[in-house]
């Protein structure tokens, strides 16, 4: 995908200096359905990692099973997203991604 070339979107996201100015920003800026599938996507990477099976994810997050073949053909052992999932794995971490999912999943 090509960005455009003026854009400091990702410079911003790094600068960000917590979780809440984190959820903030991308409150604004994402409408809340594009939101709730980022969020939807980071916990399906979540519990994939954790080793859960399609059908437990499904059970806890009410998502179909091509929404978690999406996420599980992503989340390789390569992908940078496992790598910060395995750099970051820490039980207070998940359950903080997890209620705050669930949360945001509610409103």
């Amino acid at each position: 995908m090509k960005l455009p070339q003026s854009s400091d979107l990702f410079g911003v996201l790094a600068a960000l200096e917590s979780p809440d100015e984190c959820r903030s920003f991308l409150a604004e800026v994402l409408s809340p359905d594009e939101l709730r599938d980022v969020m939807t996507r980071w916990e399906i990477f979540l519990l994939l990692a954790q080793g859960l099976t399609y059908q437990e994810i499904k059970a806890r997050i009410n998502t179909s099973n091509e929404t978690i073949s999406r996420g599980s053909r992503t989340l390789t052992p390569e992908s940078f997203s496992r790598r910060i999932i395995e750099t970051y794995r820490h039980p207070t971490l998940y359950s903080y991604v997890l209620c705050w999912a669930t949360v945001t999943r509610q409103a």
